[in-house]
């Protein structure tokens, strides 16, 4: 019920925005198209420099009505001069709602890629940058390419970023006033600016304007993992191996299986098991495997229980090349390059007897929720935000407004055939397939995984039906197979790869298809246009929604039809109880459909649990993750002064701070740290002022000694230590986070919980790394290079004393030499 009122208020707050756009601006843009026709390019330029100047000149930082509806125009005429394309209104109206920072629900076949024109020109006027952000490199590289033409007719300077870009190329791009990439490349470019060497110039200098194509595949489904940059470890290869096989003795009596967590927990006689066979090996320290030094191999244990019991081949990952590769769970695309975190993907390939890689330390990470706070404005563009904007608003504070399509939307969503079980469901889709491909309709069969697509394409198989199949194993002719899915009697099966980002066009499509033939677009027509055919209903309402848009497009016909049954995942998993039972005692008979509202809505029902526990993770990541990006920009910003500014001045903001917590200390801590100053160990130190004075004389005398390379040492030996602690703080904040997360099952805040443990970790941190550089700084003995060697970089720096391996760590730290500072 209240749901409902809610559904309602929201589509009312929706036509009220869309009328408030139509009405304030859309006239007053159209009423400009004859004026603007007649003038030549170098007028349209100057109208577009003489705005961007008076805006410049007034400091005015928000466009006026007037404006906003010229530069729209301009940018419509100038698109249809160099593209043969003229803005609809309706994409006018998407254009003007990106600029003002919302998410535009826009349907399939609407041209959004001319709609991100818009914000981007109109954010030119105000000298702001935009990233256009999409979800691939192909997208990136093709869209700016293709938009190219208007940013060059009006002197705007445009380009895209790759993975494999070369960096100078890569901050030339980034000095363009558009910028096309896709999100993670984005990212991760942050990411390496904030590791990169004093010498490295940065690449993204600023974050003023984020357009987001795929907006809630980017800000949503990809927000349930944080991103990071990688560097090896040293966690013994065969470790994976000998914990995966003591995971194969156990049976499914010995865990707890959840699936809808993904998560598997040992019950006390797998424990005990587990436990035993550690004991044989001489892998268990101590009695029981939750034993603090047991946590390297309690975590891998974690991570094979997954692997074994959760994570599905052709499913979750395939195996190619010797090596998993991770599915995409919402696109059904390979992910390249990616790997399961935390050991997993290491227990997969003990799983698979595939070469199992290095475990990796995370370097650098950030979640894409933080990340895209970063931007001044962030606005995006989809086929599917609605079911989501509670969300999105949220999370992001970002309002979705659906944007009318251009023509009327007339295809058929017909209601779910379900059926008790899998095999009364699939023998109805295959006659359902018989009778559309007899006809002439071309059909379009949506499944949730690969393993699930190869079974149909068998079912067909066995019926000699011709067909096509589109999955991540088989992707390589995936435009070849979109261009003829819309051609009479077409039969395409496909994983949720062709439900984002694909156009089938009836008819086929003539830019592509060399057979391409006008008489079939009329065929299909008469058929009813494309069916979308569903297998099972996705997790997800919007990934079913994207796999309906593929048919209907810009007013052309279509149907879709999914089909159900109570042996599928979503059904088994999330259904209820009360409905299964329900359904039992109907007593129906083999192959009846059941066909009603109130089921349909149940499975909606089952749907929102899976969405509401979805956005429940991504919430709590971002919660840890807002507790980490206030360390990581204290770090950051240490950082870029270490790099950008005064050195001299950093490191005697450092000294003071240092020798202020340490004089407030205990006694026994001053005089160790005394005796590790080379330079002062014999000198009778007691006040704030002379420990100050001796520092910066031993930095004056080296500044006289050493003017030419003194600023770049300290500059190196600093962000050395910085980095060297930050990334085993990085560390030491998964491993925390790790073991707070069954303190839940304690009665205990698992984020309340990280925030105290992370805030005691950071203050030791910082005073680590003070400590680290006053002692470092001021024990060094910087010898002078040959004339022809003082250009090359500084590899290490001697110390006086030559330490033994077993010697105290001379950082002070207490620790042996071999165990801290010599360990590498």
């Amino acid at each position: 019920m209240f749901q409902k009122i809610n559904d309602f208020l929201s589509s009312r707050k929706n036509s009220k925005l869309i009328n408030e756009i139509s009405n304030k601006y859309l006239q007053k843009v159209n009423s400009f198209e004859d004026e603007l026709r007649s003038l030549s390019q170098d007028d349209l330029i100057n109208k577009i420099y003489d705005l961007k100047k008076s805006y410049s000149e007034n400091k005015i930082r928000e466009l006026i009505e007037l404006d906003i509806c010229l530069i729209c125009a301009i940018t419509r005429e100038v698109a249809n001069r160099t593209l043969g394309l003229r803005h609809f209104d309706s994409q006018i109206i998407g254009g003007i709602a990106l600029y003002h920072g919302l998410i535009a629900e826009m349907k399939t076949g609407e041209g959004k890629t001319l709609v991100a024109t818009i914000p981007i020109i109109l954010n030119f006027i105000l000298d702001k940058k935009v990233h256009l952000i999409t979800v691939n490199d192909y997208l990136a590289k093709r869209d700016s390419l293709w938009m190219g033409p208007i940013y060059q007719y009006l002197n705007i300077s445009n380009g895209y970023i790759q993975n494999d870009q070369p960096l100078e190329d890569k901050i030339k791009t980034y000095n363009s006033h558009v910028v096309y990439g896709n999100n993670n490349e984005f990212c991760f470019d942050y990411l390496r600016d904030n590791l990169r060497s004093f010498r490295s110039p940065k690449m993204q200098k600023d974050l003023h304007i984020a357009v987001i194509d795929e907006a809630d595949s980017v800000l949503i489904d990809e927000s349930r993992s944080p991103l990071g940059i990688s560097g090896p470890v040293n966690t013994p290869i065969q470790l994976f191996k000998t914990c995966y096989e003591l995971t194969e003795n156990l049976n499914l009596d010995d865990v707890e299986i959840n699936e809808e967590r993904k998560n598997v927990l040992l019950k006390d006689n797998g424990i005990k098991k587990i436990e035993f066979n550690l004991k044989k090996i001489n892998l268990l320290r101590g009695n029981s495997l939750f034993d603090n030094e047991n946590l390297e191999v309690y975590q891998i244990i974690n991570q094979s229980l997954k692997a074994r019991f959760i994570f599905i081949k052709d499913k979750d990952y395939i195996v190619k090349n010797d090596q998993i590769i991770v599915i995409d769970e919402f696109s059904g695309r390979l992910s390249q390059g990616r790997r399961f975190g935390e050991g997993l993907h290491q227990s997969l390939e003990a799983k698979e007897n595939v070469k199992i890689q290095s475990e990796s330390i995370t370097l650098a990470s950030i979640t894409f929720q933080n990340y895209f706070k970063k931007y001044e404005k962030i606005s995006g563009m989809t086929g599917t935000a609605l079911t989501e904007a509670e969300e999105l608003l949220e999370i992001y504070g970002l309002s979705v407004v659906e944007v009318p399509t251009n023509k009327p939307m007339i295809r058929k969503d017909l209601n779910d055939q379900i059926y008790k079980t899998s095999d009364e469901k699939n023998q109805a889709i295959l006659e359902l397939v018989k009778k559309k491909h007899a006809s002439g309709q071309p059909l379009l069969i949506g499944t949730t995984s690969i393993e699930k697509s190869n079974f149909i394409s068998k079912l067909l198989e066995k019926s000699h039906i011709p067909h096509n199949v589109l999955n991540a194993k088989n992707h390589e002719n995936e435009a070849e197979i979109i261009a003829s899915a819309g051609k009479p009697s077409q039969i395409t099966v496909a994983t949720n790869m062709a439900g984002r980002g694909t156009d089938i066009k009836i008819g086929g499509n003539p830019e592509i298809d060399k057979d391409f033939n006008e008489a079939d677009y009329q065929k299909v027509i008469d058929c009813g246009g494309l069916c979308i055919l569903g297998t099972e209903r996705h997790e997800s309402r919007r990934i079913d929604n994207q796999l309906r848009g593929r048919s209907g497009r810009q007013g052309d016909p279509g149907e879709s039809i999914f089909f159900v049954s109570l042996e599928d995942d979503l059904m088994r998993i999330f259904g209820s109880e009360k409905l299964q039972s329900m359904l039992s005692t109907l007593g129906l008979k083999e192959g009846e459909v059941i066909e009603h509202k109130w089921l349909t809505s149940s499975i909606e029902r089952a749907q929102k649990r899976v969405e509401g526990h979805n956005f429940d993770i991504r919430k709590q990541l971002l919660e840890f993750d807002n507790i980490i990006d206030k360390q990581r920009n204290i770090i950051y910003s240490k950082r870029e002064m270490i790099i950008s500014e005064n050195i001299l001045e950093f490191i005697s903001e450092t000294e003071d701070e240092f020798i202020t917590n340490l004089l407030d200390g205990e006694t026994e801590e001053i005089e160790n740290f005394k005796k590790t100053l080379t330079h002062l160990k014999d000198n009778e130190l007691k006040e704030k002022k002379e420990y100050l004075e001796q520092f910066n004389k031993i930095k004056s005398d080296n500044l006289k000694k050493h003017s030419d390379v003194y600023e770049q040492i300290l500059r190196q030996v600093t962000l050395t230590i910085l980095d060297k602690n930050w990334h085993n703080h990085i560390q030491e904040l998964t491993n925390i986070r790790m073991s707070v997360s069954l303190s839940g099952y304690a009665g205990k805040d698992p984020v309340n919980e990280f925030r105290k443990a992370s805030f005691s970790a950071f203050n030791q941190l910082i005073y680590e790394i003070q400590k680290q550089i006053v002692l470092v700084l001021n024990n060094m003995n910087i010898q002078n290079q040959p004339e022809d060697n003082q250009t090359k970089p500084i590899e290490s720096l001697p110390i006086n004393k030559k330490v033994g391996r077993n010697d105290p760590c001379p950082c002070g730290s207490g620790k042996k030499y071999k165990h801290c500072c010599g360990k590498n």
